[in-house]
């Protein structure tokens, strides 16, 4: 599922074997996921399973939206059309989580800006060391967002991936659609770059 569990969603809220994963997304909540790729989508799929109410897909390739909203968002938008999005699903109030998972700092301003005040903002994709992120300190302050990492959703492997299994098995984790192709190792040069374009999620390879 793109390297483990990704998303701190991957997080649904719950408690298995006194294992327990931030943050605490409670059901009915509002969410908002900007980018979607693999790891994206498997974000999308743990606010599914966690009860979320509302699940917002952002990306700017459309050709992304019909999969995000196959998996469990409600809506999928452009980024030029997030302003909509926010008023008409939050009344303009903000997004209990905003997940970003591309790792630009732009993203994480949007993901900022499209959570509530209290609300938690969530960095999952890995950006570069000298993109800086501004944010003000009024806002850090005033608006009181929570502003949170995950790497590889905090998963332990141990607990965790026969729970996922458990999901699968159960129809309720869907990880077919997310498989764009099945190749050979002679085709891993095309793969990778479908991959860079943006044209492929996850490519499995087949040893004969």
């Amino acid at each position: 599922m793109g390297g483990g569990r990704p998303d701190r969603l991957r997080h649904h809220h719950r408690r298995r074997r006194g294992h327990q994963h931030r943050p605490r997304q409670a059901p009915g909540s509002t969410v908002a996921v900007i980018g979607c790729g693999g790891v994206g989508l498997s974000v999308i799929q743990g606010a599914r399973i966690s009860g979320a109410r509302t699940i917002l897909a952002v990306d700017p390739l459309a050709a992304k939206h019909e999969l995000a909203l196959k998996v469990g968002a409600t809506h999928a938008v452009t980024p030029d059309d997030l302003p909509g999005a926010l008023q008409e699903l939050t009344g303009g109030a903000g997004f209990d989580y905003g997940f970003e998972v591309v790792g630009k700092s732009a993203t994480i301003q949007s993901a900022w800006q499209l959570t509530r005040q209290g609300g938690d903002v969530i960095v999952v994709g890995a950006g570069a060391m000298d993109d800086m992120v501004q944010i003000s300190a009024f806002s850090l302050l005033f608006e009181g967002k929570n502003l949170l990492s995950s790497l590889y959703g905090e998963a332990d492997v141990r607990h965790d991936f026969p729970y996922f299994a458990e999901l699968y098995k159960a129809g309720q984790l869907d990880l077919d659609s997310m498989i764009s192709a099945r190749i050979k190792l002679t085709d891993l040069n095309e793969a990778v770059a479908a991959l860079r374009s943006g044209e492929a999620l996850r490519q499995i390879v087949l040893i004969d």
